[in-house]
C-alpha cells in the first residue's frame, strides 16, 4: 500500500484496475504485480499495456529474477508466509527468467528492453525492466 499512497500523491499519477483505465500513457508501470498472476494470462495483461502505451512511450515493470539462487529462496518463503496469513492478492507464484521475459517483451512489439538489477543490500533479487513502445 505504501507504493500505491506514494504515487498517488503525484499529480500525473493514475492508478486503477487495468480494465478501468482508459486512454494513452507516457509511462506505465507494473511493479511487483506479475508474479501474483499465472503465466498464461500475462500475456494479455502486456497487450493491454502495450495498447495503453504512447508511441515512445516507457514500460517499466519490477518484479524479481528466479536465476538468482539464494536471494529467490528467501523471497519464495516470504511471499508463501504473507500469503498464508492474507496480505497479498492473486493465486500464484510465477517467475521467469530474465532472458525468457526481455524476449516476451521483445515479441510485444517493444525495443530497448533492457533489464536492471536494483537488488543491491536488498534480501530479495529485484529487477527492473525497461522497454519503450516503437
Amino acid at each position: 500500500m505504501r507504493k500505491v499512497f506514494a504515487a498517488a500523491a503525484h499529480p500525473m499519477t493514475v492508478i486503477g484496475f487495468d480494465h478501468a483505465i482508459r486512454g494513452t500513457f507516457d509511462a506505465i508501470s507494473i511493479i511487483d504485480v506479475l508474479y501474483k498472476i499465472p503465466i498464461e494470462e500475462w500475456d494479455p495483461l502486456l497487450d493491454r499495456a502495450v495498447e495503453r502505451l504512447a508511441p515512445g512511450g516507457t514500460l517499466l515493470i519490477k518484479e524479481m529474477d528466479p536465476t538468482e539462487t539464494l536471494k529467490n529462496r528467501w523471497n519464495s518463503l516470504q511471499e508463501r508466509l504473507v500469503s498464508m496469513i492474507g496480505l497479498t492478492l492473486g493465486e500464484a507464484f510465477s517467475y521467469e527468467a530474465p532472458s525468457d521475459f526481455i524476449a516476451r517483451l521483445e515479441r510485444h512489439g517493444l525495443t530497448e528492453v533492457g533489464a536492471e538489477r536494483i537488488d543491491r543490500c536488498y534480501p530479495h533479487p529485484h529487477l527492473l525492466y525497461v522497454a519503450i513502445k516503437r
